[in-house]
């Protein structure tokens, strides 16, 4: 959603889809950071039942994912139309990227990108804690949130929309 409002607003998909990945791995890398900070340093614990019956064999699945992708990286470089179309759109992605990575190369913005992150967690974390009015703990509603935030980004859902409502409420 955040490559197509940039793509609006006149940037280019391969520029915007580069500064949405930059972002979208800081973000996660603060989720990560904080969670594992928390369970390594406070007796906050997670607990998953991954022996579930229902769950498909992630082997098959991954299968069938690269069979479709050999098939569509088949497909597009049979057709030597597509295949020019393709070089040509790989490479301008590629440039896009190394000038988004260019841009982090300054000590101010990662910091900006990391410590924005940081503050929008924190921001949604005591957003959350005053509506819910809880007795929760700040660890244990930081470990919910952002489990829930890592679930949200997992599933292939618009923006998450339903799994953290889903989750909250179940927490």
């Amino acid at each position: 959603m955040e490559v197509r409002f940039s793509q609006k607003q006149g940037i280019a998909a391969s520029a915007a889809l580069g500064s949405g990945a930059i972002e979208s791995v800081s973000g996660f890398s603060v989720e990560i950071l904080l969670l594992g900070g928390l369970l390594l340093f406070t007796p906050q614990t997670l607990q998953f039942n991954l022996s579930a019956p229902s769950l498909p064999d992630w082997r098959q699945i991954l299968l069938i994912l690269v069979i479709l992708a050999v098939i569509l990286v088949v497909a597009s470089v049979a057709a030597p139309r597509r295949r020019h179309q393709l070089l040509v759109w790989v490479r301008r992605f590629l440039e896009d990227g190394r000038h988004a990575l260019n841009g982090l190369s300054s000590t101010r913005r990662p910091f900006l990108l990391f410590g924005g992150s940081l503050g929008a967690i924190l921001a949604s974390l005591v957003s959350i804690g005053v509506y819910a009015r809880t007795r929760v703990s700040c660890s244990d509603l930081i470990v919910i949130f952002i489990t829930i935030s890592l679930f949200s980004g997992l599933l292939p859902v618009p923006g998450g929309i339903g799994v953290v409502a889903n989750g909250m409420t179940f927490a």
